[in-house]
């Protein structure tokens, strides 16, 4: 677990939000829950009706069972989503930034809109492009990470020759620019 993720999710309703951020297509029980994040099941029970209070998650009671899922068309939530988002890729994004101009997310990542099988899109502006590569290729992320690293001349032609592709770059969330 990284260092700004420790911070960020310490308390079991953190803990217990940043999986089913984790997970928004699904719905669990209380007892699975517990078992996937390690809280107890008090501590899990309480942590869930904290959030379903706060509309964050959605609970549904079936029988005897309650079942609990993410609100994901919440706006808190998409934003809280987005966090977790970067949070995932703060470690790789220091690696990046000796090497970068500019580091932008996009996508389904930078709206919050992203699943489970969704790729995390990033655009790397370098004059380094196969060292970003390297970078890239031996984080843990990889397989999730989906890249485009551009040379600076080669941004510049980017607009003329793929506007719409230029314009959702420029529409996401800048992650680190060198000054």
């Amino acid at each position: 677990m990284n260092k700004i993720k420790k911070i960020l999710y310490s308390t079991n309703s953190q803990k217990i939000l940043d999986f089913l951020l984790s997970h928004p297509d699904e719905e669990f029980f209380d007892r699975q829950i517990s078992k996937l994040t390690d809280i107890s099941k008090s501590g899990t029970n309480f942590a869930l009706r904290e959030l379903a209070k706060a509309n964050i998650i959605k609970r549904e009671k079936r029988g005897r069972m309650c079942f609990y899922k993410i609100e994901h068309n919440d706006i808190l939530v998409k934003h809280l989503k987005i966090v977790q988002n970067i949070t995932l890729l703060y470690p790789l994004l220091s690696k990046l930034k000796p090497i970068s101009l500019k580091i932008i997310l996009y996508g389904s990542a930078a709206n919050g809109d992203n699943t489970m099988e969704s790729d995390i899109d990033i655009f790397i502006l370098s004059r380094q492009q196969k060292k970003a590569k390297n970078i890239i290729f031996k984080d843990p992320l990889r397989e999730k990470i989906q890249y485009i690293i551009t040379a600076p001349n080669d941004f510049a032609k980017l607009k003329k020759e793929n506007p719409v592709f230029y314009k959702e770059i420029l529409n996401g969330i800048p992650l680190w620019e060198q000054k």
